[in-house]
């Protein structure tokens, strides 16, 4: 992970605010120049992981765009990601904000 945080802090460095690394079932690592964050991925039979990254990624720019911080942002789009590999589907017919919710607060209560 060293070789990550150098990498990051170089972006930084180069003017770059936000870097997130997804490491798929290892988590994600988030870098802001306030510090860094490891987020671990959220627990999911996996059924297919085609599409995962789309969501997470999607998920985790539709929550920063609603205003939320980076960090919890970037759990949204982990959130997104476990609904996605639980379906036969590369996008889950069931992928809402409301089950990525659901799915944040679940995880809360179980893990």
């Amino acid at each position: 992970d060293e070789a990550l945080w150098a990498a990051a802090a170089e972006l930084h460095a180069q003017g770059v605010r936000l870097v997130w690394v997804r490491r798929g079932a290892a988590g994600s690592l988030l870098s802001t120049p306030e510090g860094v964050t490891e987020l671990a991925a959220l627990p999911a039979e996996v059924r297919d992981v085609t599409g995962a990254g789309d969501a997470m990624l999607a998920a985790f720019l539709a929550a920063l765009a609603s205003g939320l911080p980076p960090a919890e942002a970037a759990r949204h789009g982990h959130a997104a990601a476990a609904l996605t590999v639980e379906s036969d589907h590369a996008v889950s017919p069931t992928l809402t904000p409301a089950a990525i919710q659901a799915r944040l607060t679940g995880a809360a209560t179980t893990g």
